[in-house]
């Protein structure tokens, strides 16, 4: 099963929002790393919006859901929303995102057992 992310974009087509969904994979991230190098743009998570912007175009793109060779700055400029979902489209909760990842809630470590 992949680990990456699934993406719900809201997309404005003339007078149309059509909502799409797309599983990312390892393509996605490197196009956002190539991108991000070459044209100076911030990491991650110092633009966490550019970051899942840019996977969902790629992503959508390789699926074939944009219009041929659509460039980023163009689905960026009708990309209404974009936010991690489930394969329903259905919006992840922060704390489903952090279980995805692999994050605990609970940030404090336990204590050593006595004696240690």
């Amino acid at each position: 099963m992949i680990k990456s992310p699934i993406i719900t974009a809201v997309l404005q087509t003339g007078n149309e929002q059509q909502a799409v969904t797309v599983q990312t994979d390892n393509r996605n991230q490197v196009k956002y790393d190539l991108l991000r190098a070459n044209r100076g743009w911030p990491v991650q998570k110092d633009a966490p919006s550019l970051w899942l912007t840019i996977l969902a175009w790629h992503a959508l793109a390789l699926a074939g859901h944009l219009p041929p060779n659509e460039q980023f700055e163009t689905f960026n400029d009708r990309c209404l929303e974009v936010y991690l979902s489930d394969s329903d489209g259905t919006r992840l909760t922060p704390d489903q995102i952090k279980e995805q990842a692999g994050i605990e809630a609970d940030p404090t470590r336990p204590a050593p057992a006595a004696g240690i």
